[in-house]
């Protein structure tokens, strides 16, 4: 049994999607009728029918054979309604001919309305903007005056149309497989392209974070070089070399080996001018 109410579109895509025939009971308020059906649809004998594999030993799968969507007119009348057209049904009429005039205005009262039990295949189908989309057809309608009496009558007729259309549970399941595979092959280019694309912002923000860092660099070493430019500038004039009283010679050995050295007027700013001098 379905749960959840759902709608008799939704009962149908459940169906398709499970690979099951529909069993639908659309109640048209005939009370009677519904305390004799509802309780077989229901019986634990009845839904162990419905779970079987409808393939037997020949199936791979767990599919079982059919679901029970349950429809009263008494809750929601434009459901019934609206099903019956979907379905493309109608309460089934008196087998009797000669029915007199009072016995037709009782068969038309409420309550008095059979109501409708068919079983449905769920057929796909690709309409004309190019959707799959669910096709009931409607396999057996039960007569329904009065409607299977007991759970094993139930059973037998869900079982003759079971294996009458052995032929559409294979479809049905042939389709299902496909669609597992086309959903998992789908589910499987989504994840590949978020992977990509989560790969692809990594990258980027590495560069980013990679321009940024030479960025910093660049604009590091042109600060020190204005630096180191302004200090030199503002240095004394070096001493001539034949002057030597009051002249002091600084070298430097560099970590990479290199020496330098420089002359400087022995005062009080030479301190200063040597510090800028090796900086």
């Amino acid at each position: 049994l379905l749960s959840g109410s759902p709608t008799l579109n939704e009962a149908l895509q459940r169906a398709n999607a499970d690979a099951r025939f529909l069993i639908c009971y659309i109640s048209k308020g005939g009370k009677k009728s519904d305390a004799i059906a509802i309780p077989n649809l229901l019986s634990p004998d009845a839904v162990k029918v419905m779970n079987r594999k409808p393939l037997g030993k020949k199936q791979s799968g767990d599919t079982a054979s059919y679901y029970v969507w349950i429809c009263s007119e008494e809750n929601n009348s434009k459901d019934t309604e609206g099903a019956m057209k979907r379905l493309g049904v109608k309460p089934p009429t008196s087998r009797s001919k000669g029915a007199s005039s009072s016995s037709k205005k009782k068969k038309s009262a409420k309550g008095a309305v059979a109501p409708i039990l068919a079983i449905v295949h769920p057929s796909s189908a690709v309409d004309s903007s190019g959707k799959l989309r669910v096709v009931p057809r409607v396999l057996a309608q039960h007569h329904c005056r009065p409607p299977p009496s007991s759970p094993e009558t139930l059973i037998a007729w869900m079982t003759s149309i079971r294996k009458r259309h052995l032929r559409e549970y294979a479809r049905l399941q042939h389709a299902r497989k496909e669609m597992e595979l086309l959903r998992e092959r789908s589910e499987g280019y989504a994840s590949s392209m978020k992977e990509d694309k989560a790969r692809e912002e990594k990258e980027e923000r590495e560069l980013q974070l990679k321009r940024e860092e030479e960025e910093r660099e660049l604009k590091r070493k042109a600060e020190l070089e204005e630096r180191r430019k302004a200090l030199l500038e503002g240095l004394p004039e070096e001493p001539e070399a034949g002057i030597t009283e009051g002249i002091m010679t600084i070298a430097l050995r560099f970590g990479d080996g290199k020496r330098d050295q420089r002359r400087f007027v022995a005062g009080g700013r030479s301190v200063n001018d040597v510090v800028h001098w090796m900086d």
